[in-house]
C-alpha cells in the first residue's frame, strides 16, 4: 500500500507530543523491536510523565503503559510515577473483577427468566482477544436483548435493584442502588439516525464460546465483533469519546484470530452499507499502533478516494480534541464539518438520509431565523421548536421529546422543569451578583446535608445536561450548568462543591467551572483539574465577594 498523506497525522508531528507518541508504542498490544526500540528512545526525551498518566486514563489503555513500561523500561519511570501507575493498575483490576462477576451471575438470571441475552464489549473483549482480564479497561457493561425482549429484560434488571438514569429509543442505562455497576442495556446496536441493521438473532446464530473461571460465557464471532467495534468507533466521534482502546481492541481481535475471513469481513461491510467505517478505522489503527492487515485490506484503503479524506478528521478527533476540556462553546463551523463527515461515512443514500433529517430538525441556524430581543434569549427551547420552516418531521420530534419526558418519575420531571428555568434566572443573576452571592442566596433554599446516592447524583447530572442543551451557549455555559447542578444536588442534600479553575493559554487567561461530590468530578472529565488549577473553595468566595 503506498503511504497516506503526510498531513493525515499532522497531531503527531510537534515537540509537544512526546507523551502522545509513548502512549502511541506503549498501546500496541505487539511488541516487536521496532517498537521496543522507539519507547527507549522516546523515554529518553524530556517526557512530561505527570501528563502520561491522565492520557492513559482518557484513552482508557492505562493497564496496557503500566504492563509494557514495566517490562520494557522500569528503571526509566520516575517512582512516583511507577507508584500512581501500579496503584492505577490495582484499582482498574478489582474494578474488572467485579464486574465479570456482575456479568456472571446477571447471565444466570437472564438464563433463569427465560431472556436470551448476548454481552458483548468490556470484558468479553478482555478474555476473548487480550487473554488476561486486567489488560483491558472497562467501566460498564452492555447487554444486548432481542427486542419483544426489551420491556422484560429492563423489568428484570428493576427487580435486582438496578435503577434507570437515561432512557433513549434503541438503549436504557441502569445504575446498581447499592454497587453502583453500570448496565447499559441495548435493543439494538446504534441509535436510528445511524443505521445499521444487525440484529439481535442474526448475531445469535453465529455465537462462538469463550471461557473464564471454568464457566463457558456466549460470545460474539470475530467478525460481528470486528464489524461493531469500527461502527462504534466512528459514532463515537460525533459525541466526543473515541478512545484509543477502541483501536487496541481491534488490534486484539486480529492478532487473537490470524486467519480471520477478510473476503466475509467485505461482504458483510457492503451489505450492512458501513465499508468505509471498517475501511477508514482499520487505515487509522494501522497507522497509529501497526496493526497487521492482509494485502486485499491495504489495496481495498487504497483504491478508496473517501478513506484519506475521512482520516484526518477522525485522527485529529482521536488524538487531540478529546485532550482538554470543552469549554462549552457553539462553532457553527465545526458542527458543519461533522456533520459533512458523518455524510460522507455512509455510502447509500439510504442510510444518509435518516442520519440528515435527524439534524435537519435542529438547523445551525436557527438562531438567526427568529430574531427575538436579546432579554429574551433564553426563550431557545421555544424558539427552536417554532419557526417560519416548522414542518410535521420536526414536531414528530417535538412529540418524541414530550414522550421521553413523560416517561420520567414525578421527582425527574420536577428536577427537569427546575433545571429549566434556572439556567435563564441565573444567567440574569450574574448580570448583577457575584458567585458567592447567588451561591448564599440558593443555599438558603437548599435542604441539610444528607449521604448521597450514586445513581441520583448520576440521574441529576443528565437531567441538568439534558436542559442545558436547550439554550444557546450564552445561556448555557460551563459556570451556568456547574451552579445550576450544584443547586439542584444541594436541594436534595447532597453535598456538593461548585469549583472554579483557571489556566493560561498563549498568554491570556482561562477560566472553567465544574462541580465535585465526594470528591469525584461530575460534569466534566476526570483529569480537569490537570488542565485547570482549582481555586480554594475560601478563596474563590472571597475573591468573588471582593
Amino acid at each position: 500500500m503506498s503511504p497516506l498523506s503526510q498531513d493525515t497525522f499532522a497531531p503527531l508531528s510537534s515537540q509537544d507530543d512526546l507523551e502522545l507518541a509513548l502512549l502511541l508504542c506503549c498501546a500496541r498490544t505487539h511488541r516487536d523491536a521496532t517498537t521496543v526500540a522507539q519507547i527507549h528512545q522516546l523515554v529518553h526525551q524530556p517526557i512530561r510523565w505527570e501528563n502520561l498518566i491522565p492520557l492513559a486514563e482518557w484513552h482508557s489503555v492505562l493497564p496496557l503503559v503500566y504492563q509494557t513500561l514495566n517490562t520494557v523500561c522500569p528503571e526509566k519511570i520516575p517512582p512516583e510515577i511507577s507508584k500512581r501507575l501500579r496503584q492505577s493498575f490495582y484499582a482498574i483490576s478489582l474494578n474488572n473483577q467485579l464486574l465479570i462477576q456482575t456479568l456472571l451471575i446477571l447471565l444466570k438470571q437472564f438464563e433463569d427468566a427465560e431472556i436470551p441475552v448476548l454481552a458483548f464489549k468490556g470484558p468479553l473483549l478482555a478474555i476473548s482477544y487480550y487473554g488476561d482480564l486486567n489488560l483491558r479497561q472497562f467501566n460498564d457493561l452492555d447487554l444486548l436483548v432481542a427486542r419483544n425482549d426489551f420491556e422484560r429484560a429492563q423489568t428484570l434488571l428493576r427487580e435486582k435493584n438496578y435503577q434507570p438514569y437515561q432512557v433513549l429509543g434503541w438503549q436504557t442505562a441502569f445504575a446498581h442502588s447499592s454497587s453502583g455497576v453500570g448496565i447499559d442495556l441495548h435493543r439494538a446496536l446504534t441509535p436510528p439516525y445511524f443505521k445499521f441493521d444487525l440484529q439481535f438473532e442474526e448475531l445469535r446464530s453465529r455465537l462462538q464460546s469463550c471461557s473464564f473461571d471454568n464457566q463457558q460465557i456466549a460470545c460474539l464471532s470475530p467478525i460481528d465483533m470486528l464489524l461493531i467495534l469500527c461502527v462504534s468507533f466512528c459514532r463515537d466521534r460525533h459525541e466526543q469519546k473515541s478512545r484509543l482502546i477502541q483501536l487496541c481492541d481491534i488490534a486484539q481481535l486480529i492478532q487473537a484470530y490470524p486467519n480471520l475471513d477478510w473476503h466475509q469481513v467485505l461482504n458483510q461491510s457492503r451489505r450492512f452499507g458501513i465499508l468505509h467505517m471498517v475501511l477508514v478505522t482499520l487505515a487509522l489503527g494501522q497507522q497509529l499502533l501497526q496493526i497487521p492487515l492482509p494485502k486485499m485490506m491495504q489495496t481495498q484503503i487504497q483504491h478508496n478516494s473517501a478513506i484519506e479524506s475521512l482520516l484526518h478528521p477522525l485522527a485529529t478527533n482521536l488524538l487531540k480534541t478529546n485532550l482538554q476540556p470543552q469549554l462549552l462553546q457553539f462553532d457553527s463551523e465545526t458542527f458543519c464539518l461533522d456533520h459533512t463527515f458523518y455524510l460522507a461515512l455512509r455510502e447509500r443514500w439510504s442510510d444518509k438520509i435518516p442520519y440528515f433529517l435527524n439534524y435537519a430538525a435542529l438547523p445551525v441556524d436557527h438562531l438567526q431565523r427568529i430574531q427575538l430581543p436579546k432579554a429574551f434569549d433564553h426563550l431557545y427551547l421555544i424558539r427552536r421548536t417554532i419557526g417560519p420552516k416548522t414542518n410535521l418531521f420536526r414536531l414528530k420530534v417535538l412529540l418524541h421529546r414530550v414522550k421521553l419526558f413523560l416517561r420520567l418519575s414525578p421527582q425527574d420531571s420536577i428536577r427537569f422543569i427546575c433545571a429549566l428555568a434556572l439556567f435563564p434566572c441565573i444567567a440574569i443573576a450574574l448580570q448583577h451578583w457575584n458567585i458567592a452571592q447567588i451561591q448564599g442566596v440558593l443555599t438558603r433554599l437548599c435542604r441539610p446535608l444528607s449521604p448521597a446516592s450514586p445513581v441520583q447524583v448520576a440521574r441529576t447530572v443528565r437531567l441538568v445536561e439534558i436542559a442545558a442543551r436547550q439554550y444557546s451557549s450564552r445561556w448555557a455555559n460551563c459556570l451556568k450548568r456547574s451552579l445550576v447542578l450544584w443547586y439542584l444536588l444541594r436541594c436534595q442534600g447532597i453535598a456538593s462543591e461548585l469549583r472554579i479553575g483557571v489556566r493560561r493559554e498563549q498568554g491570556e487567561f482561562q477560566a472553567h467551572a465544574w462541580v465535585e461530590c465526594q470528591g469525584k468530578i461530575l460534569n466534566d472529565i476526570p483529569d480537569v483539574h490537570q488542565s485547570f488549577a482549582a481555586f480554594d473553595s475560601t478563596l474563590m468566595h472571597k475573591l468573588s465577594s471582593d
